[in-house]
C-alpha cells in the first residue's frame, strides 16, 4: 500500500524496485482481503476498502495473484527459526506461503518476517 500513495515509509531502495520497469510487481488477493476485513473493523483507522486497493493495485500495474491449493499446502512447511517468537497473523502467513510457492520474493516492513527463512524475504 505504501507504494501505491507514495507512503515516506517506504525506503528509497525498494521504492526504487518497485519502478523499475524491468520488475513484474504482483500483488495477492491475500492483501486487499485483509484490507477489507480490517476496514469493515476498524472503517476509521483503515479507510481503504479492498475494492479501492485493487484498483490502485491494477491502475499501477501490478499483476495479481490468485490463491490457490499450493499456496496452501505450503503452509505446513512454514516454520518459525525462534518458535518463542510469535507471529501469529494468518494473512501474513498466507502471504509467505505464497511467495515460496511460487518462488517469489514477499517485501514488507514486518520485522515478525525476520523469524523465518530470508530466501523468499525482503524485510525493510
Amino acid at each position: 500500500m505504501w507504494a501505491l500513495i507514495d507512503d515516506f515509509h517506504l525506503p528509497e531502495n525498494i521504492k526504487d524496485l518497485i519502478i523499475n520497469p524491468n520488475n513484474m510487481i504482483f500483488y495477492s488477493t491475500i492483501s486487499p482481503s485483509e484490507t477489507e476485513f480490517k476496514h469493515w473493523k476498524k472503517p476509521d483507522e483503515i479507510m481503504i476498502s479492498s475494492k479501492q486497493l485493487t484498483n490502485l493495485c491494477e491502475q499501477a500495474g501490478f499483476i495479481n495473484i490468485p490463491v490457490n491449493n499450493n499456496h496452501v499446502n505450503q503452509l505446513d512447511k512454514i516454520r518459525p527459526i525462534d518458535e518463542t517468537i510469535k507471529h501469529n497473523d494468518p494473512f501474513d502467513k498466507m502471504l509467505l506461503a505464497q511467495a515460496i510457492s511460487e518462488n517469489m520474493i514477499l517485501i514488507t516492513h514486518d520485522r515478525k518476517f525476520n523469524n523465518y527463512s530470508d530466501i523468499h524475504l525482503l524485510v525493510c
